[in-house]
C-alpha cells in the first residue's frame, strides 16, 4: 500500500528500497506493540504510532519525514488497504466443507481491526467458520501470542489440539 501511496504522492521508490523500508517500519511497529499493545492505546496514541510507522518508511526511502507527509501517506495507505477485495482460492470452499463434515472446529484469526465477519459473509464462507478473532478485539496482532490464545479459548481446545494454516 505504501509503495502505491508514495507513487501517487509523486515518489517512485525502487522495490528493494521499499522492502527494506517496510521491514524497518514493521520491526519498529512490533517492538512498540510488544512494549504496550497498540490496540489497547487511545485513538490519538494509535495514530501517533501509525504516523511513526510512515515516518520510518519515508526516512528509509530517503524522503524527508515531516508530520504532514507522513499523515498524508498514512491516510492514503489506509484508503488503499480498505479498498482491497478478498478472493478465495478455488479449493477453499471444498476444503472447508470437508473439514466441517469431520466436525473440526474452524476459526479465522486476522490482523484486521474490524469487519472480518462482513468479509467472510461476502466470500460465502460464514456458515463454514465457527468463530473469528481479530487484532481489534484482542488488542494484539499476529504473530504475538495473545491473539492465538484467544482463538484457543474460543475453540475450547488445548494448543496441542490446534493447527494454524497460513
Amino acid at each position: 500500500m505504501e509503495s502505491q501511496a508514495l507513487k501517487e504522492l509523486g515518489f517512485f521508490i525502487a522495490p528493494e528500497m521499499m522492502r527494506q523500508a517496510l521491514y524497518l517500519a514493521d520491526k519498529g511497529y512490533y517492538e512498540e506493540h510488544a512494549r504496550f499493545p497498540i490496540g489497547q492505546r487511545s485513538s490519538a496514541e494509535q495514530i501517533k504510532v501509525q504516523i511513526r510507522y510512515q515516518q520510518t518508511v519515508l526516512q528509509a526511502c530517503n524522503i524527508p519525514a515531516d508530520d504532514e507527509l507522513a499523515t498524508k501517506l498514512m491516510k492514503r495507505s489506509r484508503e488503499l488497504n480498505d479498498s482491497i477485495k478478498f478472493v478465495l482460492y478455488d479449493d477453499v470452499i471444498p476444503a472447508l466443507e470437508d473439514v466441517n463434515k469431520k466436525k473440526i472446529i474452524v476459526g479465522i484469526i486476522s490482523n484486521l481491526q474490524t469487519g472480518i465477519n462482513v468479509k467472510i459473509r461476502e466470500l460465502g464462507i460464514a456458515d463454514l467458520v465457527n468463530f473469528t478473532v481479530t487484532s481489534g478485539e484482542v488488542g494484539s496482532e499476529k504473530p504475538l501470542p495473545p491473539i492465538f490464545l484467544n482463538a484457543l479459548l474460543k475453540a475450547q481446545v488445548e494448543p496441542i489440539e490446534a493447527i494454524h494454516v497460513v
